[in-house]
């Protein structure tokens, strides 16, 4: 780029960078997990009438056949982790564009389904797209937000020889760190764009937690149309999401972070350009990011076997894994994706349709409440709080279930004020507790230098754990009959809160260096 055409650029964009379009792209991004959403609520509704139906050919869906359509999608998730985590370097961009198309055409796959394999088939491809656009929404939502805080300004003494000059009005001084900063030291300060916890400004916070929110909002709106539809018609309208998506994200900007590690300054800084706004001066924010760029090249993270030698690795690793056990096995993924024919076998007296759509919802109005009470209350007494909750609503659900359903009592259609508040009290300490902090404690309890591969390890150990309890639902309930079922869910879910207040560290308030001393310190 000539000089005089970037001294142009300098005089046009003096002003100041406007939000609206890194809002647009990221509700155009948020489809992604929206679409996901439809997805994992699509069984819910779908296998209701799959089992009671007969298809083309005259083969019946088995509750056998339909327990392996729901555990075969996250295998298909665990592929899909893999996938996008290897696939990356191809462009958040393009990736999206690789995953949202399939993930439409497996739709269309199961409208014409006349199989149990063929809706199979279909679930594992739908389970890999899923995870896949997941993860890329995530990442490109994240790197288009702007990249520095002045608190997280790396010192010059960090970084590598090979980096350009800093300008001065780049460099921010120590006066405007907060009173309460640790000590800065070049060999523990990591590269800007490993920092979402320190680096992040406010709207990244917000904009990034679309993907939570989107994907139960995809769940519920799943779930009210399944209840005047049947599987076929919601699959078609399903389609329709990762299509949209597809061709909205043609018109976006690849991110700026990715552009630069490819070397591409120019596209770098149009899209920049564009994510500001026209008239925001982008200039500084770019020499930030080649300097992100820069260090991040020279960033080394550590390998998996590192957890077997090193003893603070090791702790947080059996942590977090431990945690994601705990949140799969309280069951709620069980009664995500297959609401309905579980509160069938509970309500007499309601719809069971209807009991799905009110905990879909009170699972995102929790979600949503969430935030408001983590940084308050703390992670440990929330999360530990949260357990023993589920594992009561479990329990009195189990009970009930017992002296009615199990023992085919005249008292079960009498009353169902008390399953439905189990349910109700279940949906709002899981999806306010349990389901986001596990994942935040992740990001939180590993070391910046294996983040990544910490909670790709999490990740899959998490969809391992799901296909387990969803593969073995129906073996439980057909064994221990649904009440033994709930009643061992239970068992488990308080064991998680006995492990919480023994292992889990308190993360509130605190800065990742003091998280890891207290993690050193540990004597197991």
């Amino acid at each position: 780029m000539s000089t005089t055409s970037s001294t142009a650029r300098l005089i046009h964009y003096n002003g100041r960078p406007t939000k609206r379009n890194q809002v647009l792209a990221s509700l155009v991004i948020s489809l992604g997990p929206f679409a996901a959403g439809m997805g994992k609520g699509y069984s819910s509704p779908a296998l209701a009438s799959l089992e009671t139906s007969v298809l083309p050919d005259g083969l019946r869906v088995t509750p056998q056949e339909a327990s392996w359509i729901l555990a075969i999608s996250l295998l298909g998730a665990l592929v899909g982790d893999v996938v996008g985590g290897v696939a990356m370097n191809q462009g958040r961009k393009r990736l999206l564009q690789c995953s949202s198309l399939p993930f439409a055409l497996v739709w269309l796959l199961t409208v014409f389904a006349n199989h149990v394999a063929m809706i199979l088939v279909s679930s594992f491809i739908g389970g890999v797209c899923s995870a896949v656009i997941l993860l890329t929404s995530h990442i490109y939502v994240s790197e288009d937000c702007p990249p520095l805080k002045p608190s997280s300004i790396i010192p010059p003494s960090f970084l590598p020889e090979d980096c350009p000059p800093l300008k001065p009005s780049s460099i921010i001084p120590p006066s405007f760190l907060p009173e309460d900063c640790p000590p800065l030291k070049p060999s523990s300060i990591p590269p800007p764009s490993f920092l979402p916890e320190i680096a992040s400004p406010e709207i990244r916070g917000r904009l990034c937690s679309l993907s939570k929110i989107t994907s139960n909002l995809g769940m519920l709106t799943c779930y009210i149309l399944g209840y005047f539809m049947g599987w076929r018609q919601l699959a078609l309208v399903s389609a329709a999401f990762p299509l949209i998506l597809f061709m909205l994200v043609m018109w976006l900007p690849e991110t700026p972070s990715f552009l630069l590690f490819r070397g591409d300054e120019e596209d770098a800084e149009e899209s920049l350009q564009w994510l500001r706004g026209e008239e925001a001066f982008v200039q500084g924010e770019l020499e930030e990011l080649k300097i992100s760029v820069s260090v991040n090249r020279r960033f080394k993270p550590r390998s998996f076997t590192d957890i077997f030698w090193d003893q603070t690795l090791r702790r947080s690793t059996l942590i977090t894994c431990s945690l994601v056990f705990f949140q799969k096995f309280t069951g709620a993924f069980v009664l995500n994706s297959d609401a309905v024919r579980v509160f069938s076998k509970t309500f007499f007296l309601l719809d069971a349709h209807l009991v799905a759509i009110v905990h879909a919802s009170l699972q995102l109005a929790s979600s949503l409440a969430c935030g408001l009470f983590i940084d308050r209350l703390g992670r440990v007494p929330l999360l530990k709080t949260g357990m023993l909750v589920v594992s009561l609503a479990l329990f009195l659900l189990g009970s009930h279930i017992y002296f009615t359903v199990d023992r085919d009592s005249p008292a079960k259609t009498s009353s169902e004020i008390l399953p439905l508040v189990c349910v109700i009290v279940f949906t709002v300490a899981y999806s306010g507790s349990i389901g986001p902090l596990t994942s935040l404690l992740i990001s939180e309890l590993f070391p910046l230098e294996f983040r990544g591969r910490g909670g790709a390890l999490a990740t899959g150990i998490g969809h391992a754990c799901g296909f387990i309890v969803v593969k073995t639902f129906l073996d439980f309930e057909l064994l221990l009959c649904l009440s033994g079922t709930f009643w061992t869910y239970a068992a488990i879910s308080l064991g998680g809160a006995i492990f919480v207040s023994v292992a889990v560290p308190e993360t509130k308030g605190r800065s990742l260096d003091d998280i890891q001393r207290d993690m050193e310190k540990s004597t197991w």
